[in-house]
């Protein structure tokens, strides 16, 4: 619950402390969020928002879960370190066993780590989790397969704005198996992975600033930020896709939107 969430810092490229969220208006959205998923037989879980840690509301980067272990992120920026305790002792309470990584390798969570099928894990590294996490993640889970996918970040005029998490540029849709993807924020060689593993809908960047691959797939139903949407929408009507449009206007104020709002597990 976004009782605390405020812009304190510039950690992204869409903070800025001088354009501050309306409490009010970032309640309203959350709230139908969280109605959407009891509507879908969610058991939709709450942590409260701790008061000087306003990015805690951004949920998907607790960690990862996998069958009974929760792996607690450890955060690349400062700001956001106070955050981990709370959710470790979350999931622990709830009784996961907690694995901790090494503290000099970053790790974001659900942030850069996307569940494609039950053991087959994409993670995004480059900007906010470290490359090594990989190998780490491969001895936690040795069941599953882990596939690398590299961020770039190369500014323009044009396209000045870094993507920092995976989940800012990448949404995957498990009916068709397709991908909502902005090509701009990943390496060749991470895009050709991915066109391999389904078929693509590739954002421009004007789509990509508005956080339209942060976004959510329920079976046929797509919860996607209000923004640059209506190619998105038609492209995925005609897939069989119901898009539902939610307005995530104060909380792109700090660079997150529907999915980075969620925590699955």
């Amino acid at each position: 619950m976004p009782d605390y969430f405020s812009v304190d810092y510039e950690i992204n490229d869409w903070m800025s402390r001088e354009n501050q969220p309306s409490k009010i208006l970032s309640m309203i959205p959350w709230w139908r969020l969280f109605g959407i998923y009891n509507t879908f037989g969610y058991n939709v879980r709450l942590i409260e928002e701790v008061e000087g840690l306003p990015d805690m509301v951004f949920t998907a980067n607790a960690g990862l879960v996998y069958k009974n272990k929760f792996i607690p992120s450890n955060f690349y920026h400062a700001e956001r370190r106070g955050e981990r305790e709370h959710f470790k002792n979350f999931f622990q309470e709830s009784g996961y066993e907690i694995v901790n990584l090494p503290p000099d390798v970053f790790f974001e969570g659900q942030g850069d780590a996307l569940w494609i099928s039950e053991n087959k894990l994409l993670l995004g590294y480059g900007r906010r989790t470290s490359e090594a996490v990989i190998e780490h993640l491969k001895a936690i889970m040795p069941d599953c397969e882990i596939i690398p996918i590299k961020m770039v970040h190369e500014p323009t005029a044009e396209k000045p704005k870094e993507f920092y998490h995976l989940d800012t540029v990448l949404c995957h849709l498990p009916m068709t198996n397709t991908f909502l993807v902005y090509p701009g924020a990943l390496s060749p060689e991470a895009m050709e992975t991915i066109r391999s593993l389904g078929e693509t809908i590739e954002a421009a960047y004007p789509e990509a600033e508005k956080l339209i691959c942060n976004s959510v797939a329920i079976g046929k139903y797509i919860l996607m930020p209000i923004g640059e949407t209506s190619r998105f929408v038609e492209l995925l009507n005609e897939r069989g896709y119901k898009v539902f449009l939610i307005e995530m206007s104060e909380f792109l104020k700090a660079g997150g939107a529907v999915r980075c709002l969620s925590f699955f597990y």
